[in-house]
């Protein structure tokens, strides 16, 4: 366990490549024990580049730390963004993720309120206001039993491609013409879905600006997005996509999905807003991820919003993925 009181709260930083540019970092702002030359104080912390968080015990940096990793919970002082954040490890590793953070923008979502279509509104009597959108039987909107619920540990919501219907009919929700979210804004994204099926199915799941599918169109992919999909004209493999001015830039295969099986994804933009991280059922599969080049400036430029789908590729045959537990937090201001 690190030599940390626990009546110390931890303060956070940002990233170095050392404990030397730390330190340097520290002592440039004069939050050293002798305001220019000597060392932390005890309990500052920072993300090393190549091997996670570093913090200072008070007598040397060391790993961060093991005894709050047992914890299971971490409240800190970011100093980059100036507000005080949660981090909740995650049940399967010792990787954390953001759970709250104030002062920030958050939305959550946990798939809990009765799933009424709104005919009016074509949407969801649910905690945010999620829209409609897709293809029932090759022409028309999604209905009533296009969602059900889960009725799962949590709830969760089953978006529903109805037996009966043609090939490529789709059941998507997403927030209608309001795209509220910026990569220039750090945002840190959160859900967990089911794919019911993984035969003759897409799934299609994460942050799609104004280009992305609606009315007829299942598979008019964004021309920006950050996002997962599994598609099984193409593999039998989930892959996480970024595309940048209509462009895809990147396409990491991430596994093969399995029928039922609750998967929870977390993707996250750095605090300087250069890089983008993804955290898979707790394990880091993409590690500070550049988009500060040129081919992601109409990504960075571009307004997004959550988009969830589910694309039956055979006619006749029924599709599903639930959802659940789904946030968003994204810095304050404009």
């Amino acid at each position: 366990m690190a030599n940390i009181p626990f009546a110390i709260r931890a303060h956070y930083l940002g990233q170095f490549d050392s404990d030397a540019d730390a330190l340097a970092y520290i002592q440039g702002q004069g939050w050293d024990a002798g305001k220019g030359d000597t060392n932390p104080w005890t309990a500052m912390f920072y993300r090393q580049t190549s091997a996670g968080f570093r913090i200072w015990t008070g007598t040397f940096w060391e790993p961060f730390p093991s005894g709050l990793y047992n914890e299971g919970a971490i409240v800190l002082y970011n100093s980059v963004k100036a507000r005080i954040e949660t981090w909740v490890k995650c049940t399967s590793s010792d990787e954390f993720i953001l759970f709250n953070a104030a002062p920030a923008r958050m939305w959550q979502e946990r798939f809990m309120a009765a799933s009424i279509l709104v005919p009016a509104a074509l949407g969801l009597n649910l905690e945010l206001p999620w829209a409609v959108n897709g293809r029932r039987n090759g022409a028309n909107d999604p209905n009533e039993n296009c969602f059900t619920a889960a009725n799962e540990i949590g709830g969760g919501l089953s978006l529903n491609v109805l037996v009966g219907g043609q090939d490529n009919d789709y059941t998507a929700i997403h927030w209608d013409d309001n795209y509220p979210v910026v990569v220039t804004k750090s945002p840190h994204a959160k859900i967990t879905v089911s794919p019911e099926q993984v035969t003759t199915f897409a799934n299609y799941m994460g942050l799609f600006d104004n280009t992305r599918s609606a009315g007829q169109a299942a598979f008019a992919l964004p021309d920006n997005g950050i996002f997962v999909a599994a598609d099984t004209d193409v593999d039998n493999d989930a892959h996480f996509i970024i595309r940048s001015g209509g462009v895809e830039v990147h396409n990491t295969t991430l596994l093969t999905p399995i029928a039922g099986t609750h998967y929870t994804g977390y993707i996250y933009v750095s605090d300087d807003t250069n890089a983008i991280s993804v955290v898979l059922q707790g394990i880091k599969v993409i590690d500070e991820l550049d988009i500060s080049g040129v081919a992601y400036t109409d990504l960075r430029n571009a307004q997004l919003q959550p988009y969830l789908a589910v694309v039956s590729r055979a006619p006749n045959t029924a599709r599903s993925m639930h959802v659940h537990d789904f946030r968003i937090i994204m810095d304050r201001g404009f």
